[in-house]
């Protein structure tokens, strides 16, 4: 009888543990870019397609982008700048938190505004 109760004793405790197991350490898997700006130009962000796009004057150098870039929390962003948008596009993955979980987004930039 004693060994029955301790070892419902010891199962009671293994659940107990069991129950208060990282809940809370969840980490996120959100990777979006959710700000795109640089000085001189306009940029649409399309999450669907995932590409920016962003318009400059004709004449604008876009050798050397340095955007300020935000990104969902806890995630981060790879290649950092500054980007050469000169008839060229650039690939960006975003990790989320998580460290699993990417995208990848397509940047560009046109040389359209008046």
């Amino acid at each position: 009888m004693k060994s029955k109760l301790l070892a419902i004793a010891l199962l009671a405790v293994i659940v107990g543990f069991g129950a208060c197991g990282g809940g809370g350490d969840t980490k996120s898997d959100k990777c979006d870019i959710t700000t795109f700006t640089a000085v001189g130009g306009t940029w649409d962000i399309n999450q669907l397609a995932r590409t920016i796009i962003g318009q400059y004057k004709k004449q604008t150098p876009l050798h050397s982008i340095s955007p300020t870039i935000v990104c969902s929390p806890g995630a981060t962003y790879t290649p950092q700048p500054p980007y050469n948008l000169d008839g060229k596009s650039v690939e960006i993955t975003v990790t989320a938190e998580d460290g699993k979980t990417t995208k990848k987004y397509t940047v560009s930039a046109t040389a359209e505004l008046p």
